[in-house]
Parts: C-alpha cells; sequence; structure tokens
C-alpha cells in the first residue's frame, strides 16, 4: 500500500544539515510517509550519510547535478503519496507538522493545498519572527500570504494531482 504522504527532499552539499532535516521528517508524530532523497551531485558526504539511513520509508536517488527544480521533478517522479511535501535538506518540521497539515486537507476534500505557518532559525546565527498566516476568513489573506514572495516551499502539503497538473517545477 503507498503511503498517505510523500516527502521530496533535494540534497546538495548538505551533509551538516541532514540529520536535523531528516530526523525531523523521522520525528513526525505523523507516519504514513515516504522520505525521497535526491542527492543532487553534491561533492561531500551527502550521499554517504544518507546511505546510513536504516528506516525503509527513506529512499535516496543519485543523479548528477542538475539544480534544485530537477532534483524536485526527480523526487515527483518517484513518488507514491497522495500528497506531496516538499523539504529542503537545510530544512527542519515541528514533529506535528505532517499531522496538522494532514488533517487539514482530510478535513476539506475540495482544498487541494494545506498550509502552516513557519519561522526562521539560524539565520545571521539569531532567530527571525514567527510567520503565522492570516485567518482563513481574512479579506485580504492572498496580500499577506504572498507579500514579498516570503512563503517557504516547507509549510504547505499540497495534493499529489494538482502539483502535476502544473507540470513539476
Amino acid at each position: 500500500m503507498p503511503p498517505v504522504i510523500s516527502i521530496i527532499m533535494p540534497c546538495h552539499n548538505a551533509a551538516v544539515h541532514l540529520p536535523a532535516s531528516v530526523g525531523s521528517v523521522l520525528a513526525q508524530t505523523y507516519s504514513d510517509w515516504e522520505l525521497i532523497t535526491i542527492d543532487d551531485g553534491s561533492s561531500d558526504a551527502t550521499l554517504a550519510w544518507l546511505r546510513t539511513q536504516t528506516d525503509p520509508r527513506v529512499r535516496i536517488r543519485a543523479q548528477p547535478n542538475q539544480g534544485v527544480s530537477a532534483a524536485r521533478n526527480a523526487g515527483l517522479a518517484l513518488a507514491q503519496g497522495r500528497y506531496i511535501a516538499f523539504l529542503d535538506a537545510d530544512d527542519s518540521w515541528d514533529t506535528r507538522c505532517l499531522a496538522q497539515l494532514s488533517a487539514a486537507l482530510e478535513g476539506h476534500p475540495e482544498a487541494v493545498l494545506a498550509y502552516c505557518g513557519w519561522q526562521n532559525l539560524g539565520i545571521s546565527g539569531g532567530r527571525g519572527e514567527p510567520f503565522v498566516p492570516p485567518d482563513y476568513e481574512t479579506a485580504d489573506k492572498a496580500e499577506i500570504l504572498f507579500a514579498g514572495c516570503r512563503w517557504p516551499i516547507h509549510a504547505a502539503l499540497v495534493k499529489r494531482e494538482a502539483v502535476l497538473a502544473a507540470n513539476g517545477f
């Protein structure tokens, strides 16, 4: 039976970040997922670190360096889940991220995307202010969400067919 959620993680020279990013996926309270890691031609220990992972839900693909969009598309081609999440190798999630996003989509079958807040950590040695999305009923929510194009890819869970209909990246 395929997993409900496919998580696609492009990796390029990210060995130093993988314990936190992959660790945040392994620590999810929601467990019906697959993590598809795409090593995009790394010259550091990224691929070696990924190969140490023993959880059968973690899948590894190596390819020559083609850039993050090609890596995401390669992961999308392998994805089996009903929902797609993208997590870059230098990002991480709260342990409840997938549980809450999947519950939002399951509770609203007409929706194609669920989104959440986020916070920058470690930028210039500090913490950014948390970004809390506007209430759904907020009249100007689109303007708030897209102001400055600050919406990170890892703050959403999308129905697979919607990503495929958009032809990926």
